[in-house]
C-alpha cells in the first residue's frame, strides 16, 4: 500500500531508492566497523576496541531507522548481504587487515 503523504509515486520510488543506497552503505560501514573491532591490535587496542563497539552500536540504530523509513514509503526493504552490497556505494576490502591508523582513516572516509 502506497502512503498518502503528498508525494508522487515517482518521488516515493526515487526516495526509497536513495534510502536503499544509504542502507547498503550503513550496512557496509557496520560490517567494516565490526571487522575492525574484532581485528584491532596494538598499543591502543582497548580504546579502539571500545570506540568501534560504540560506533557499530550506534550504526545499528541508524540502520533500523533507515530500513523502517523505506518500508513506510510503501516499498519493501532490502535485507540480504547481496542486496546491501548491490545497493552500497561504499566498498569492502576482503582479506585486508589494515593498521590501526589505516582503520581509522578508512572509517573516517566512509563516514
Amino acid at each position: 500500500m502506497k502512503p498518502a503523504i503528498g508525494i508522487t509515486e515517482k518521488h516515493l520510488e526515487k526516495s526509497a531508492k536513495l534510502l536503499s543506497a544509504l542502507l547498503g552503505d550503513e550496512m557496509t560501514l557496520y560490517i567494516k566497523t565490526r571487522k575492525f573491532h574484532w581485528n584491532v591490535s596494538g598499543e591502543s587496542f582497548m580504546e579502539l576496541h571500545k570506540l568501534f563497539q560504540a560506533q557499530y552500536t550506534e550504526l545499528e540504530e541508524t540502520i533500523d531507522l533507515v530500513a523502517e523509513r523505506i518500508n513506510k514509503l510503501g516499498v519493501k526493504t532490502i535485507g540480504t548481504m547481496k542486496e546491501f552490497a548491490d545497493h552500497a556505494r561504499l566498498k569492502e576490502s576482503p582479506g585486508k587487515y589494515p593498521s590501526q591508523k589505516e582503520m581509522l582513516k578508512e572509517l573516517l572516509g566512509d563516514h
